[in-house]
């Protein structure tokens, strides 16, 4: 199977893994403990890696906004400038799963993360007319197709799990879940590691869990879509 493994932290390395110890970045760690556990299941999967946190994606700008909603065949200018989305949708297309990881900056995505959304979140791209629904202009094309999305995250914080004492101010997960919804990928798993601005035996133990959980989801994922 086809697997796009995307990060997005601003942090290098693996946290709580020498040489980058606690400077490390969580949610690379527990993307790449799952995407090395579906490799263990798979091997002929076919791994395309894009890292977002070294190579952000262009934010949207004018002239995307111009190619995007252009209803005319694109000139030269206007295809350079949506060349980097027609990529990273693409990408996306490929993919028979697709995993994040993701760190909670502030409560919410990485604007790294967010430009990815902006980019593969588009008209007549990954949202394509329907005509047999008229009364809905666009129809998001994973409609009729089956691709889990991983959701791994690292949180300075605890409890912000649906159903937390802090749930209430994380705004990550919702917002990868609603836009990712909006094109059809409604099969969204989030696995968090939490304390990870307190450190100690809390964070310990939440890394033990959330790598177990991910390992769980990978066999589990896998018997159902092998």
């Amino acid at each position: 199977m086809n697997v796009l493994h995307l990060d997005s932290s601003g942090r290098a390395g693996f946290g709580g893994i020498a040489p980058h110890g606690p400077y490390g970045s969580y949610s690379r760690r527990l993307s790449q403990h799952f995407v090395q556990a579906w490799q263990n299941l798979d091997a002929n999967a076919v791994i395309k890696y894009r890292d977002l946190g070294l190579y952000p994606p262009t934010p949207v700008d004018q002239g995307w906004i111009e190619g995007a909603f252009s209803r005319q065949e694109l000139n030269d200018t206007q295809a350079i400038k949506m060349s980097e989305s027609d990529e990273l949708i693409d990408e996306l297309l490929w993919a028979d799963i697709v995993v994040i990881g993701a760190p909670m900056y502030n409560f919410n995505v990485p604007a790294n993360l967010k430009a990815w959304v902006d980019n593969i979140v588009r008209v007549r791209k990954t949202l394509v007319s329907d005509p047999e629904d008229p009364s809905n202009p666009y129809s998001p094309v994973f409609k009729n197709r089956r691709v889990p999305v991983m959701l791994l995250t690292a949180r300075g914080d605890h409890g912000m799990d649906e159903g937390g004492e802090f749930a209430h101010i994380n705004h990550l997960d919702p917002s990868m879940r609603t836009a990712l919804g909006y094109i059809g990928l409604n099969e969204v798993y989030s696995i968090a590691i939490e304390y990870t601005a307190v450190g100690g035996a809390e964070l310990d133990q939440s890394v033990e869990q959330a790598l177990s959980q991910a390992t769980q989801r990978a066999e589990q994922l896998f018997q159902e879509l092998a």
